[in-house]
């Protein structure tokens, strides 16, 4: 489920040179300095690299859709706090994997409005987490004024098949919710990946490593008269930032409520149909025996 940061050699070791010489930076000139001189090559280097063929971090929809706000690059991890925290690094963390693998995770800019950038003006984060952070959530100062990057509010199964005909970028994170909002279910998706969960409960078969704890809770669900909820969480350009934003987020949920999500694990993959699911796969059968679901 989790995947390793692709390696950019070449522009990795470059950020460590310019992390060891922003060090001696420091000791001559200041840290301001050397964080502003760290900043620009990160920026330069790493983020606007010139082997992207489309733009590689999230973006903010509406700030594209819009027609009457201009788009202004935002970094969800502030730079100088970033940089700060590479000048800081004891030099046995120079090395290419952990760098590496924390510039995927906090070297990336985001495009917002106008009015969303002064809503962080206003509560002092342009340039800050907020207090007590939890490390793990990148988008926790969008979070504070009611910034997304996904689709604000939940949708139906309808609704979300209708968006995902012209969907905003080719990958996106979804979250599937109980009738009463709880999240069960954090997933990757392109195209109609979403959608597909449901239709997983009608197959006459099932894989080897299927998902019991998932496609039960979904039987519980439907069986009891109710309806899922979805949501995109955010869109994403690039394959890989999208899977890093599945696994920021199943590590939160996890954290929060270690018993509610049911994202596959070997324990998970245990088990067996519930009487929901069985029931509901033999109705389903029964009424539509020509079904290409099945």
């Amino acid at each position: 489920m989790f995947r390793r940061p692709p390696d950019l050699l070449n522009e990795t070791q470059i950020i460590i040179g310019a992390i060891r010489k922003a060090k001696d930076i420091s000791k001559s000139k200041g840290s301001d300095y050397a964080i502003l001189y760290l900043s620009n090559i990160i920026f330069e280097v790493w983020e606007t690299r010139e082997n992207s063929s489309y733009p590689p971090f999230p973006q903010k929809s509406f700030a594209l859709r819009s027609s009457y706000e201009n788009g202004i690059i935002d970094h969800p991890i502030p730079s100088a706090q970033f940089a700060k925290e590479l000048l800081e690094a004891p030099a046995a963390d120079l090395r290419i994997p952990y760098i590496n693998n924390q510039l995927h995770r906090k070297a990336f800019y985001t495009l917002i409005t106008e009015k969303e950038s002064k809503q962080l003006k206003e509560t002092g984060l342009s340039n800050r987490m907020p207090e007590k952070w939890d490390g793990i959530d990148r988008y926790a100062r969008y979070k504070v004024v009611g910034i997304t990057f996904g689709e604000s509010g939940d949708m139906s199964y309808e609704e979300m098949g209708r968006l995902l005909r012209y969907p905003f970028a080719p990958f996106y994170i979804y979250l599937l919710k109980t009738p009463t909002g709880k999240i069960f279910y954090i997933g990757k998706g392109e195209k109609q990946r979403v959608l597909s969960h449901e239709k997983e409960l009608f197959k006459k078969s099932f894989r080897v490593h299927t998902n019991w704890k998932k496609l039960n809770r979904i039987a519980k669900i439907i069986a009891s008269g109710h309806k899922i909820r979805y949501e995109i969480e955010s869109w994403h350009h690039n394959e890989d930032y999208a899977l890093f934003r599945e696994e920021e987020l199943i590590v939160l949920y996890e954290i929060r409520n270690p018993y509610l999500l049911t994202n596959s694990n070997g324990n998970r993959w245990r088990g067996k149909p519930s009487k929901d699911l069985e029931r509901i796969s033999v109705l389903h059968a029964c009424m539509h025996p020509e079904d290409p679901l099945t």
